[in-house]
């Protein structure tokens, strides 16, 4: 729907105007699952996500909403004191709350609050910026 990825980028952008965002970053390549650990190795700071809190609007399996590559999906992090003037910018799309940065590990729950994922940041680097071994 190119009009509400409109509405959303504007959003963003007033946002970022604002000073409210400490981190933005588009959900591509890889979908969630990649940027939320693109996230965590850039700040070398740990997240805690919470799969049931993301907005699905078409997507039905925990697959689809870690590794959709959609137009129009940001992940973004706020201060807690910015956090009800950015969702007032925001609370007529679909957005939500889905973690929180805390520790060292990306810790990505679903369901009844099971572990699906938790890796250490500094094992996301490794693998993120290494090799694939020998060939």
């Amino acid at each position: 729907n190119p009009d509400r990825v409109k509405e959303v980028y504007d959003s963003v952008h007033g946002a970022i105007r604002e000073n409210l965002l400490v981190s933005c970053h588009g959900c591509y390549r890889g979908g969630l699952a990649v940027s939320l650990a693109e996230k965590a190795i850039a700040s070398g700071l740990g997240l805690t996500v919470r799969l049931e809190e993301v907005p699905e609007e078409g997507l039905e399996s925990m697959e689809e909403i870690l590794y959709s590559e959609s137009p129009g999906r940001f992940l973004v992090t706020v201060n807690q004191e910015d956090r009800a003037e950015f969702e007032s910018m925001i609370e007529d799309l679909p957005a939500a709350k889905i973690g929180t940065v805390e520790g060292d590990s990306l810790t990505i729950k679903a369901g009844k609050g099971d572990k699906q994922i938790d890796l250490s940041v500094e094992k996301l680097r490794e693998s993120y910026t290494g090799t694939f071994g020998d060939f």
